[in-house]
């Protein structure tokens, strides 16, 4: 059970986007079902999941990759693929 839903963002240096994503703050109580984290810059031992959507980005803007988290428990799977690139827009093939 998340207690509160939080949007998450990290930068580089020169002020663009780094990480964009959301993330969820557990109960200790909870924990053991989410893939959880201690130590979110904020959130320093709290339980802490990563939720939905995630995306990276170059120091240029370029996106890097998109994970999907969904419930950010351990039991989740996501049905979709999604492309990586390399920092000049190219497409990474798998």
């Amino acid at each position: 059970m998340i207690t509160k839903v939080c949007e998450w963002k990290e930068f580089h240096p020169n002020g663009n986007i780094w990480i964009i994503g959301e993330i969820g703050i557990i109960p200790e109580m909870w924990k053991d079902i989410y893939d959880h984290r201690t130590e979110f810059k904020g959130y320093e031992n709290q339980n802490v999941c990563r939720l939905g959507i995630w995306k990276k980005f170059y120091d240029n803007g370029q996106l890097a990759w998109t994970l999907d988290y969904g419930d950010g428990t351990y039991s989740y799977e996501s049905k979709e693929k999604f492309p990586s690139y390399r920092k000049d827009g190219q497409l990474i093939k798998t």
